[in-house]
């Protein structure tokens, strides 16, 4: 005999939840602090010392604990007791 055919139940789709998005807080950027230019006072010992030795208008000639420097003592003396490790 014919069978009748099974009517296929529909499947009920699950709704889905939307998920709430979190807001994202900026970031408040930090302002940078702009370097004041100093005027030739900051200039590095070794150009100084070049510029110096080449040309006798320096626009910041060096001081004079700078231009010459301590003069050399005798070598330290050690101690007795320190001798050997010398």
């Amino acid at each position: 005999m014919h069978r009748k055919k099974k009517k296929k139940k529909k499947k009920k789709k699950k709704k889905k939840k939307k998920k709430k998005k979190k807001k994202k807080k900026k970031k408040k950027k930090k302002k940078k602090k702009k370097k004041k230019k100093s005027e030739g006072t900051m200039v590095t010992a070794r150009r100084r010392s070049q510029c110096c030795r080449t040309s006798t208008s320096c626009p910041n000639p060096p001081s004079q604990s700078e231009r010459d420097p301590m003069p050399q003592s005798e070598p330290h003396q050690y101690s007795e007791r320190h001798r050997g490790d010398i």
